[in-house]
């Protein structure tokens, strides 16, 4: 299960359409049964100051 804990649970998207126009995607991975990091989608986030341009 992929959760934050209790009722909250982290957002994966497909692309940066469908996130807010001021954030960009993140890769995400998960563990599975046959790959330790099985890529699964992207999360949005917002840069910071400290963020350079595609170091995330």
């Amino acid at each position: 299960m992929l959760g934050t804990g209790g009722p909250t649970y982290d957002r994966f998207v497909r692309d940066r359409n469908f996130c807010a126009p001021t954030e960009y995607t993140k890769a995400a991975y998960a563990p599975t049964r046959t790959d330790p990091r099985c890529f699964i989608g992207y999360t949005c986030f917002e840069p910071g100051r400290s963020d350079w341009f595609g170091d995330y």
